[in-house]
């Protein structure tokens, strides 16, 4: 057995591995024996079929499957013993035809292509200062909120006739040029804000209609909100935007939301009985809540910023074009080439900040406990359970859910994932220098905005 690793350029390196049949011939003997006992053959007795016969039916997948055991835990043991830091798995580089002569044992030679990580340096903290907002909470934000709040915890009313804060619910039918309805087109029960229309004039006819009355419009021209008519139809926003139909729509109700009086009720109702005992009160608590949501936003901006700062200065190379074709390779659904290059920058600067992240983590000595692990599971399974509004009368089962969860390698890996990003962000916003900028919340949204852009 003969193990060679050498370097090829960007990045990469192909790994040889020889195979004598002294390596493979004894582990091929035991199994094939092992074989001979179990298999059932039509006119042999269990466990006395001849080896040569056995041989000749399952020789070559038991001969591949040995070799492969053998070449995959040499693989892995060169990896290990030399420390050898990889990206992605390795790539079989493909040989010459697996050809079988049991009388006459022959070498086989493997060759595996890898991506090396790269070595890099890390001056902490980085030297550019980090752009931090912090975002004011205004009288009027706090305001919006109420209503907001108010208009949620509110009663439903039905009014006779339909306002400009009304709720319709009825029958969408799409109709084709004629008027008629469209064979296969859209036709379903769904509500609809009349609110949703923001130009006064084209609003003016949704007002004053009554139950069972008829209404045609085209929603692309009256509403011309991708999002919104995606939302009201259920179907994805490029569906919508590709919407250009007119619509029936019979209304079957009309509902009202009634926004809840300012009173100790509300207040209870919001923050439990008795914390809060008046108006005062009621709008320092949403105060409070708004800035705690601020703050988050606040932080992941920071760290998106934080985060090119130190791409920017620590400059790391990947071996790309390896890395693509790994992608390929290991992909469930097939990916063609257009693909793989849209999606690998998201993908490289994801994989760049984890080995910065693994370097801070192992620098810094940073430990990850078992308490750590299941605390941040529950989390997750919380967070799951919480997008299915579903978290009534689940904490006694809890535990048994995070056990299971945690059974799973890959949701495993998750967990470590993010305590290890927790911990090394943690540790960056104790060390970096701030840049501050107290901005209003419109302003923090632009800049959010236009970054992404």
């Amino acid at each position: 057995m003969n193990v060679l690793q050498e370097l090829k350029e960007n990045q990469t390196a192909e790994i040889t591995i020889d195979i004598a049949p002294v390596d493979y011939v004894p582990s091929f003997e035991k199994e094939l024996k092992k074989v001979s006992k179990q298999v059932a053959i039509k006119g042999f007795r269990q466990g006395a079929v001849p080896k040569s016969v056995v041989q000749k039916m399952h020789g070559k997948a038991i001969l591949f499957d040995e070799i492969n055991k053998l070449v995959s835990e040499n693989l892995e043991k060169h990896l290990t013993d030399n420390n050898v830091e990889i990206l992605g798995n390795p790539l079989p580089i493909p040989v010459t035809e697996f050809d079988v002569d049991f009388s006459n044992p022959r070498d086989y030679c493997f060759k595996f292509e890898i991506g090396l990580a790269p070595l890099f340096a890390l001056n902490l903290p980085p030297q550019k200062a980090v752009p931090y907002y912090e975002i004011s909470v205004d009288d009027a934000k706090i305001d919006q909120y109420i209503e907001d709040i108010r208009t949620r915890q509110g009663k439903f009313s039905n009014p006779e006739k339909s306002e400009a804060d009304s709720i319709l619910y009825g029958q969408f039918q799409e109709l084709a040029s004629d008027g008629q309805p469209l064979d296969g087109g859209i036709n379903t029960k769904t509500t609809f804000a009349v609110s949703a229309i923001k130009d006064a004039e084209k609003q003016a006819p949704f007002i004053g209609l009554e139950k069972d009355q008829t209404i045609v419009f085209n929603p692309a021209n009256v509403i011309g909100n991708n999002v919104e008519i995606g939302a009201m139809f259920n179907i994805k926003t490029d569906a919508a935007a590709a919407l250009t139909s007119d619509f029936k729509f019979t209304i079957e109700s009309i509902n009202k939301r009634e926004a809840a009086d300012l009173n100790q009720e509300l207040f209870d109702k919001v923050y439990g009985q008795g914390s809060v005992n008046s108006i005062d009160e009621f709008r320092t608590k949403v105060a409070d809540d708004i800035k705690h949501m601020f703050t988050n936003e606040s932080e992941r901006k920071m760290k998106h910023d934080l985060e090119d700062i130190m791409l920017e200065e620590v400059g790391l190379a990947l071996p790309d074009s390896f890395l693509k074709r790994w992608l390929k390779a290991v992909s469930e659904k097939p990916l063609t080439d257009e693909q793989i290059e849209k999606e690998y920058p998201l993908y490289a600067r994801g994989l760049k900040l984890r080995l910065i992240e693994n370097k801070i983590f192992r620098d810094q000595n940073m430990q990850v406990n078992d308490d750590e692990v299941k605390a941040m599971a529950r989390d997750m399974v919380n967070q799951q359970f919480q997008q299915y509004g579903m978290l009534q009368g689940l904490e006694e089962a809890m535990d048994g859910m995070v056990t299971r969860y945690l059974e799973k390698k890959e949701n495993l890996n998750r967990v470590y994932e993010n305590l290890s990003e927790f911990k090394t962000f943690a540790y960056l916003k104790s060390i970096v220098n701030r840049d501050i900028s107290n901005v209003t919340y419109e302003a923090f949204q632009e800049i959010v905005a236009n970054h992404h852009h």
